[in-house]
């Protein structure tokens, strides 16, 4: 774009490629227990035909919510959870693909070019066990007269990990962010007049999901809910 009338004997420029990376944001939700970021790690695969082959592993760093991956050849890739904070549920795994010209767009995308730095958020909610009472038979007593303990159930025994008592005009008690294993939840304190239910038996698998103790499920629900009748 030079106007001038005369140059120079050797010209010279400097071309510069950049690296494309993607940049996951992690957020906690449903707990006010945030976890230490040393506790995710995030797995790339490249996605083939003949299957997925592992890229990088990379483990947060404690007081920084991002994890970036960086100079990805063109390619079929997803990123997934391969570790996660206790009492909290997998994330999504996250898809997408590098072009020709190294932009990054969603797997589904048709778009000619992406975006060189790829940003996305990955959300962890916390698992949620919620039990609601009900009585039948006559009048319900209030709430201040139920309570419910939570006992991790192991090989060794039962331990107490929650007692929660009751709350005037609040039937449904709420409990979150249980780490793999197997709980029950126990009528500890059973009104006056009324007979005490049966046990709520549940068990957290290694996703973070919650299902019935006698499951074979290999995952379950982020939020898992019971009635508890008293008659």
């Amino acid at each position: 774009d030079s106007t001038a009338t005369t140059g120079v004997a050797t010209y010279t420029a400097t071309v510069t490629n950049t690296s494309n990376s993607v940049e996951i944001t992690k957020t906690f939700t449903g707990s006010a227990n945030i976890p230490d970021m040393s506790e995710v790690e995030f797995t790339l695969y490249e996605v083939t035909a003949t299957g997925d082959v592992l890229v990088e592993a990379k483990t947060g760093t404690t007081g920084d919510n991002k994890i970036t991956f960086k100079t990805l050849a063109s390619g079929s890739y997803k990123l997934v959870e391969t570790k996660i904070p206790a009492g909290f549920v997998k994330s999504d795994d996250v898809e997408f693909k590098v072009l020709e010209d190294a932009t990054i767009v969603e797997t589904t995308s048709t778009a000619a070019t992406g975006d060189l730095n790829y940003t996305v958020s990955v959300e962890n909610k916390a698992n949620v066990v919620k039990v609601t009472k009900t009585f039948v038979g006559a009048d319900a007593p209030d709430m201040s007269e139920v309570e419910f303990t939570v006992y991790e159930v192991t090989a060794t025994g039962e331990t107490a990990v929650i007692v929660a008592p009751g709350v005037t005009g609040v039937a449904t008690f709420e409990f979150n962010t249980f780490a793999p294993g197997t709980y029950k939840v126990v009528e500890t304190k059973v009104p006056a007049g009324f007979a005490k239910d049966a046990d709520v038996e549940f068990k957290v698998l290694d996703d973070g999901t919650i299902v019935a103790a006698d499951s074979t499920a290999t995952t379950g629900v982020a939020t898992y809910t019971a009635t508890v009748t008293n008659t």
